[in-house]
């Protein structure tokens, strides 16, 4: 029986799509659907299995449009250069950690180093005082970490030495990029006592549009009516608030439920310039101020979609679609040009991790380059959830990462095989003499143009999910992030502990 809510989650560490199966019949459903063998119809099942099929019928495609929104997007362009310059410099705090100079005798590193380095020198003795006995008798000694200041700090990306001091300016330049990142994701402006919305929301709601847009197709409406209702029944689904959205942009317009014309609004929405708007370039705020031009006028359903874009624009003085695709480029372009830069600059040789990062930002720059160059020459055919299925061979390909660490899945043929196949496997365990995989990757191949390999997109992940484990007090019960830490550290004279 497959009782599973919500199969994806899009993960801006991935440069691609993220797929979660909690069992082996789930994942099963999902290849048969790929191959065109599954059921012709999922009526008979139980309510609980119908509904879970027809999620893993189309989840592909709801996350393979976020994938492509945060090519175009100026919101997702930030949040990517942000978290890579969250990521150089989090690499570099591993200098930090492992110089024997500063850390002579440490041989322990207490993790996130952000509750840490937060703590005084009585509450850190404390902690070390309540940690149950080394099995070789020594003392608990952590790496040096200086005790955070409230007091003001001129941060700047380059160190000239490596000290202490510069340990705690390095540690607050991660923290600023954090704040940073939490300013665009979240926008308190529209938080309420009884509701809040913010851009994921937004980006859900184009990811719906087109995934109820694959049902209706492949489907019918009576399928469409089932998982739309079992949505509203579910307030615990993710895809209760987008939903909503959906509904209330088609009254305020006057019309009939449309995931067409719900799509139509996420798309303008997401693409706001925020060198015009500055905030108001977030896309719960032009998705709000939307909602409420039609509710004054409605929606002309003969115009184009170009010149509905113009027209809301030119009504709410907003930046145009084409200011923020043009501000997304430039984004991208920016980030493997500030890498080199910043690799000179602070006279770095070159590693397996600057040439990951070089590689990587410049793939997710081209990748963004051929979606914006398409989307400027036909931006109706991706808002419009049907015509955006139909020509998923003309947009950049993706790949997908399957992460199975609630079930696993046993692969006959070997690893060499599999890699020949597209497969690459970065995750597995032995159980019962028999090789059980828990994560790997494969691109999509719906389409011939991609400029990141599977293998890389992996590579950074795991990079990111080590930083998170090392620094960040969010997402840490991550199966990937808690791997990652203890991979690392698998062969260190440095034993990770936990912070509470």
């Amino acid at each position: 029986m497959i009782n599973q809510l919500d199969f994806g989650g899009f993960d801006p560490a991935f440069v691609g799509t993220s797929l979660d199966f909690s069992s082996v019949d789930a994942l099963r459903l999902f290849n048969e659907f790929r191959l065109g063998t599954a059921p012709a119809s999922f009526s008979e099942l139980h309510p609980t299995e119908r509904f879970a099929a027809l999620s893993t019928e189309s989840v592909l495609w709801h996350e393979l449009r976020h994938f492509h929104d945060s090519l175009l997007a100026p919101y997702s362009a930030y949040v990517f250069r942000l978290r890579i310059d969250m990521l150089v410099n989090l690499l570099g705090l591993f200098t930090y950690i492992l110089d024997r100079e500063i850390s002579p005798k440490a041989n322990c590193i207490p993790v996130p180093l952000i509750r840490w380095w937060h703590m005084n020198d009585a509450d850190r003795a404390t902690w070390l005082a309540m940690l149950p006995p080394r099995t070789d008798g020594a003392a608990w000694v952590p790496v040096n970490v200086p005790v955070f200041e409230e007091r003001d700090v001129k941060l700047t990306s380059r160190v000239e030495k490596r000290l202490l001091k510069s340990f705690d300016e390095l540690l607050r330049l991660v923290s600023a990029k954090r704040d940073r990142i939490r300013d665009l994701t979240f926008n308190p402006r529209l938080v309420s006592a009884l509701s809040s919305f913010q851009p994921w929301q937004v980006f859900e709601l184009s990811g719906l549009a087109v995934q109820i847009q694959d049902l209706w197709s492949v489907y019918g409406a009576d399928d469409v009516r089932f998982f739309v209702n079992r949505i509203v029944q579910t307030p615990e689904s993710p895809y209760s608030a987008p939903l909503l959205l959906a509904q209330q942009i088609c009254n305020a317009a006057g019309v009939e439920f449309s995931w067409a014309l719900a799509g139509i609004c996420s798309a303008w929405s997401l693409f706001g310039s925020y060198e015009h708007d500055h905030w108001d370039a977030c896309p719960s705020v032009r998705f709000s101020r939307l909602w409420h031009l039609l509710s004054t006028e409605g929606v002309d359903l003969s115009r184009s979609v170009p010149d509905l874009f113009e027209h809301w624009s030119a009504c709410l003085k907003l930046s145009t679609v084409a200011d923020a695709i043009a501000e997304t480029r430039k984004i991208y372009i920016g980030i493997p040009e500030v890498l080199v830069k910043h690799f000179e600059a602070a006279g770095l040789t070159r590693d397996k991790s600057s040439d990951l990062l070089l590689r990587v930002t410049t793939g997710v720059a081209q990748s963004s380059e051929l979606m914006a160059k398409i989307i400027s020459e036909d931006i109706g055919t991706y808002a419009v959830p049907y015509s955006y299925l139909e020509s998923l061979d003309r947009y950049v390909n993706a790949n997908v990462r399957y992460v199975l660490q609630s079930t696993g899945v046993i692969f006959g043929p070997s690893r060499d095989e599999l890699q020949t196949s597209g497969k690459v496997i970065t995750w597995e365990v032995e159980q019962a003499g028999k090789r059980v995989v828990l994560l790997y990757a494969e691109p999509l191949k719906l389409s011939e143009k991609q400029f990141v390999t599977a293998d890389d997109a992996l590579e950074l992940s795991d990079l990111f999910a080590l930083t998170e484990f090392v620094f960040s007090d969010l997402g840490r019960e991550r199966g990937d992030v808690q791997r990652a830490g203890r991979v690392a550290f698998g062969e260190s004279h440095l034993l990770p502990v936990e912070v509470y």
